[in-house]
């Protein structure tokens, strides 16, 4: 993930600053083919110039959300804050039981470019930086992944105006809710009945446990060949390893899911004689002794 701040100091919607104490995360689409992030944020040096000038960042903006997922002016993906975690958003509108952008169901909320309906490489290149950016709000505030959810769901529980994303969106490359989740619970290393904890056997040859899923994020540990760990996939080639004390991912390929007709079970206590067996054990040892 890639994750830059550009607040729009001139939506209404930052101006008010209400505050917000939130309670979850609320997943958008735009439902508009256009990946550029520039479309909707004021960031010309970061996002490149609208042309258009039809972006949020003014006055006469009546929507706003806490971040926009899609391509920066280089077309590499980009996850840009535009309004502090404090503030409510501007994002979900109201349904019959209230609203997720106010207390007390406050919401994060984020839109994702969205992409023609037939562009998978970008779905799943956005779909994933999506996934990232839940895990680390997950982390930061403290959350599991059943925190989050979507305009579409938000809408059905009442708390959202009637919108289908981005649901809408997803259901063309097989993609649901559910799968995202799990997957931000993968990335969070949460046990989950897709994706339980295993033990795993390391193969590699001091196997680095990493702060991140990159070979570039700082070594915690090394681990033995024939060292054996839990672990959850977290995906990408990678697996959240617990080391002892320690908490952090390896790569999958040196790793060895260890099945369960491997582990042997305990050997169980020997059972306490009954006085009979007693009895018979010495009646053994007197004949062994005296004849």
């Amino acid at each position: 993930m890639r994750l830059e701040t550009v607040y729009q100091t001139k939506n209404r919607c930052y101006i008010k600053g209400q505050s917000a104490d939130q309670i979850g995360i609320l997943v958008h689409s735009t439902g508009a083919n256009n990946k550029n992030v520039k479309r909707y944020v004021d960031a010309p040096e970061l996002l490149g110039v609208n042309q258009y000038g039809n972006h949020w960042n003014s006055e006469a903006a009546d929507k706003c959300m806490h971040a926009f997922i899609g391509l920066d002016k280089n077309g590499e993906m980009i996850t840009v804050e535009t309004l502090p975690y404090e503030f409510a958003c501007w994002g979900s509108g109201k349904g019959k039981n209230g609203s997720y952008n106010y207390n007390p169901t406050a919401h994060v909320q984020f839109e994702i470019c969205q992409g023609s309906n037939t562009d998978e490489a970008y779905y799943r290149r956005a779909i994933k930086e999506a996934e990232e950016y839940c895990a680390y709000l997950c982390r930061k505030f403290g959350w599991k992944a059943d925190r989050i959810t979507s305009h579409k769901e938000a809408a059905d529980a009442g708390y959202a105006s009637n919108h289908g994303d981005p649901q809408s969106w997803m259901e063309n490359f097989g993609d649901d809710m559910n799968q995202f989740r799990a997957r931000v619970a993968a990335l969070l290393g949460e046990e989950t009945e897709e994706n339980p904890m295993r033990e795993y056997e390391v193969t590699g040859v001091n196997l680095a446990l990493r702060k991140g899923m990159s070979t570039s994020t700082a070594v915690l540990a090394r681990m033995a060949t024939g060292t054996r760990v839990q672990g959850v996939e977290a995906g990408d080639g990678w697996v959240q390893v617990q080391y002892g004390n320690l908490t952090g991912y390896s790569m999958a390929q040196y790793l060895r899911a260890v099945e369960k007709a491997e582990n042997s079970p305990p050997t169980p206590s020997p059972a306490e004689p009954t006085d009979a067996e007693k009895l018979a054990l010495l009646w053994a040892w007197y004949k062994e002794e005296h004849g």
